[in-house]
C-alpha cells in the first residue's frame, strides 16, 4: 500500500470545477485618497482568476451582475479572443456576478432579466462544443476590491463506441435517458428529455470497424441510473433496440467514455449613491478523469443479458491512500499485480451511520444492505458494506491516530462525518461480511454480530484508476 501523504496534497487533488461561486467581501476604507471631482465616490472591483489555457472559450463571454432581488444591475461583455477582462460600474451593494460562454446553438432571452433566466440546450438535446459559466458574490464597497470567477464545464461529456455489429447493420444511434434541458443563470437544471446521438462508422486501431457518437455534450442526467439504448436499423433482424442502465448519475464537468460489444440474437436594488468600477476576469475550468464503462449486450441466447465492469478512470496521477479524489475520499488504493498502470482503490463513504442492526436482528435484517442500495455519494451508486478484506485493510492503515486524523478531516473537508474510534471506553464496532461480521478500528477482532445489538456502518466502493 502508498503511504499516506499530507492533507495539504490530498486536498489539492479535491479541486473540481463545477458551478463555483466564491464570496469576496470588500473592506470599507474611511479616509480615501482618490480625486472626487465628480462628486461620485469611484473604485474599482476587480474580479481576478487565473487560467491556463482560453483555446476552448467562446467569445463574447457575457457578464451580468445580478441584485440581491435576483434582478439585472448591469451588464458587460469580453469580446476580444484571449482577453480576460472586462468593467462596469456598481452602486454600493451586494451582487451576484455570473459569467457565460456560450457556443452557437444554445438559447439564451437576447435581454437577461434575473438569475432565473436560463439557457437551454440545442433542439437535439446535445451539442458539439461545451459552454461555460462562472459566478462569484461580491459585496460592492468603498474601497478597491478583488474577487474571482472561475469558468467551468456545466454538462457531461459523452463518448459511446459500439463494436460487434453485424456488417449489413446500416445505421446505429444511441439513446440516453434522461438528461436535463435546461439550466437558469444560476447553476440550477430543469425538464427532462432522452437525447438520441446518431452513430458514425468508423475505423478502429486494429483496422475493424465499430460505430461511434463521436464526443457530444449534454446537461447532467435527472437520475442515479440513466440508461443507455444503441438501436440498429438494416440488416437481418430489422430494427433492434438494447438497453443497458449505468449505475451513477453523469456529472457536470465529466467525461464519460462507453464501450459497448455487440454479441448478436435478443432485444430489448443598490444601497447608496455611490459608483463602483468593477473589471472582471476569467479562467477556465478543468474537465474532471474521464470515467470509463465497457458492456456487452444482445448476448446469444437471453437478449436481456450484460456484463458491467467497475468504474474505471483514467488519470494523470495516481492518488494515495486517505487522499481526496473528485470530492471522495480513498481509503487504500494499491498497483494492480498483472496489469501496470492499473490500481486498484477502495473510496470510504463521506457518511457514515449508527445504530444500524446485523443481518441477524429479527426486527430489520436487511437496514445495512437497503443503506448501501440507496446511498449516492457525488453522483456515485454501486456502495457496499466492506469486506472481511476492506474491514482488515481499514484497520491496518487506520488503526494509527495519526492516519486516522488525517482519513478524518478528509472526510469532514468534503462535507461528510467522521469515523468514530471509540464508543465510550469500548472500540466502536462497524459492521462487514453482509452485515454478518463486525470490525473495528481500535482493535483487529472480527468478531460475529449479533441479534440485539446495534452497531456502525460505513461504506466501501471499489474502482480503477489506469495512469494515462
Amino acid at each position: 500500500m502508498k503511504s499516506i501523504i499530507k492533507i495539504l496534497s490530498a486536498a489539492s487533488i479535491a479541486t473540481t470545477v463545477l458551478f463555483s461561486c466564491e464570496k469576496i467581501d470588500g473592506i470599507d476604507e474611511e479616509n480615501d485618497p482618490t480625486d472626487n471631482t465628480s462628486g461620485t465616490v469611484t473604485r474599482n472591483v476587480k474580479l481576478v482568476a487565473k487560467t491556463s489555457n482560453f483555446d476552448n472559450v467562446t467569445y463574447p463571454i457575457k457578464i451580468y451582475a445580478f441584485d440581491k432581488n435576483g434582478n439585472v444591475a448591469a451588464t458587460t461583455s469580453i469580446t476580444e479572443v484571449g482577453s480576460t477582462s472586462s468593467q462596469f460600474s456598481l452602486k454600493k451593494g451586494q451582487y451576484h456576478i455570473t459569467a457565460l460562454s456560450i457556443p452557437d446553438g444554445y438559447s439564451i432571452t437576447t435581454e437577461v432579466t434575473g438569475r432565473d433566466d436560463e439557457v437551454g440546450m440545442p433542439d437535439d438535446g446535445y451539442a458539439s462544443v461545451p459552454l461555460m459559466t462562472g459566478s462569484a458574490d461580491i459585496t460592492v464597497s468603498s474601497s478597491d476590491q478583488t474577487a474571482n470567477i472561475s469558468l467551468g464545464y456545466r454538462q457531461a461529456s459523452i463518448r459511446v463506441t459500439v463494436g460487434g455489429v453485424p456488417s449489413d447493420v446500416t445505421g446505429v444511434s444511441v439513446s440516453l435517458s434522461s438528461v436535463y434541458t435546461d439550466m437558469n443563470l444560476d447553476g440550477d437544471m430543469s425538464g427532462e428529455t432522452a437525447v438520441t446521438v446518431p452513430c458514425e462508422k468508423v475505423t478502429t486501431s486494429d483496422n475493424s470497424y465499430a460505430w461511434s457518437t463521436g464526443k457530444v455534450y449534454v446537461y447532467p442526467s435527472t437520475n442515479a441510473h440513466p440508461s443507455i439504448t444503441i438501436t440498429m436499423k438494416g440488416g437481418a433482424a430489422g430494427t433492434t433496440s438494447y438497453s443497458h442502465t449505468y449505475n451513477s448519475s453523469l456529472l457536470s464537468g465529466t467525461p464519460y467514455s462507453f464501450a459497448a460489444n455487440y454479441n448478436g440474437g435478443g432485444t430489448i436594488g443598490g444601497e447608496g449613491d455611490e459608483d463602483m468600477n468593477v473589471i472582471t476576469e476569467i479562467t477556465t475550468g478543468e474537465w474532471a478523469d474521464e470515467i470509463t464503462e465497457s458492456f456487452s449486450f444482445g448476448s446469444e441466447g437471453s437478449g436481456e443479458t450484460e456484463t458491467n465492469t467497475a468504474d474505471v478512470i483514467y488519470v494523470s496521477s495516481i492518488p494515495g491512500d486517505g487522499d481526496i479524489w473528485n470530492g471522495h475520499v480513498i481509503a487504500a488504493i494499491d498497483e494492480d499485480e498483472n496489469n501496470p498502470n492499473v490500481y486498484n482503490a477502495v473510496l470510504i463513504s463521506l457518511e457514515g451511520w449508527s445504530n444500524v442492526p446485523s443481518k441477524y436482528n429479527e426486527t430489520n435484517p436487511t437496514k445495512a444492505a437497503a443503506i448501501a442500495e440507496e446511498y449516492e455519494e457525488n453522483g456515485l451508486s454501486g456502495w457496499s458494506i466492506p469486506s472481511r478484506e476492506d474491514a482488515i485493510m481499514l484497520y491496518n492503515l487506520y488503526s494509527y491516530e495519526s492516519n486516522n486524523t488525517i482519513l478524518n478531516s478528509n472526510i469532514t473537508s468534503c462535507g461528510g462525518t467522521g469515523v468514530i474510534v471509540t464508543n465510550g471506553s469500548s472500540p466502536a464496532r462497524y459492521l462487514c461480511e453482509d452485515g454478518e461480521k463486525t470490525f473495528s478500528f481500535k482493535t483487529s477482532t472480527i468478531s460475529q454480530a449479533g441479534a440485539k445489538t446495534m452497531y456502525y456502518l460505513r461504506l466501501t466502493k471499489r474502482i480503477k484508476f489506469v495512469l494515462k
